[in-house]
């Protein structure tokens, strides 16, 4: 079966990409679009049949601390691995050789579980991006169930900073189509032809769908005070620079 895994840390822009890439006729998307967070929530349920799950974050704190080094993925013997497959094809299976369209943020922590378990696939796996200061801020997660939200958005910020050094270490390959959610937005058809070339699709039945430009949305970050800003900025820019080195923007 072909598959598209479309990966990045939450709010990178991964529903933006499967919102551009759901309409082509060679690529079939199980219904995750009519019911948020499907995936996520189908991979938990198969995950626990054999006792495991996704990472679970806690307060960043240990993370935060030592890196992902405590954290180790799921790894199944032959005999889980085949019973796995089965469910997961029964759950996502898709014919008539199209390409499955999977999203989940959560498996950008699960690239070695990604390429163990789903090695039976013509598999092409695509990552984006997006600047650390949408990223720290995003849907206000700061803010919720604390006493001390500036604390929690700190640590936010140091969590990121570990999570693109686990990028780094994981995704930055050539297996891996990484791509900008800035760049996306400045020009989506361009953006949307490399990734089509990568998959091995023609652009044409999706080309006159595609908008000329999208919004690059950074209201949080420009609502939130400058001393705090200041404050991001010093955790996250050495880790920004390193990232607009290697993946610029245009």
């Amino acid at each position: 079966m072909n598959a598209i895994f479309i990966v990045g840390y939450w709010n990178s822009g991964t529903t933006l990409l499967v919102d551009l890439l759901r309409k082509h006729p060679e690529v079939k998307l199980k219904r995750a679009r009519y019911k948020p967070n499907l995936e996520e929530r189908d991979i938990v349920k198969i995950l626990k049949k054999f006792g495991s799950d996704f990472i679970q974050l806690g307060d960043y704190s240990d993370i935060n601390e030592n890196g992902f080094q405590n954290y180790k993925e799921t790894k199944f013997n032959d005999e889980q691995k085949e019973k796995f497959n089965k469910i997961f094809m029964k759950k996502f299976g898709v014919k008539n050789n199209k390409y499955l369209l999977l999203k989940n943020p959560w498996l950008f922590f699960m690239p070695n579980f990604i390429k163990e378990q789903f090695s039976n696939l013509n598999m092409k796996k695509i990552l984006i991006l997006r600047h650390g200061h949408s990223q720290v801020v995003s849907k206000d997660y700061w803010l919720r169930d604390t006493d001390r939200p500036e604390q929690k958005l700190f640590a936010r910020a140091k969590f990121w900073v570990r999570s693109m050094e686990f990028f780094f270490e994981n995704w930055h390959n050539k297996e891996t189509l990484v791509m900008r959610y800035e760049n996306v937005c400045q020009n989506p058809l361009n953006a949307m032809k490399e990734i089509c070339d990568f998959i091995g699709i023609d652009l044409a039945p999706i080309e006159n769908s595609v908008p000329k430009k999208l919004e690059n949305k950074m209201g949080k970050w420009n609502q939130l005070p400058e001393e705090l800003k200041k404050e991001i900025d010093i955790i996250i820019k050495p880790m920004q620079e390193k990232i607009d080195k290697a993946y610029p923007l245009i």
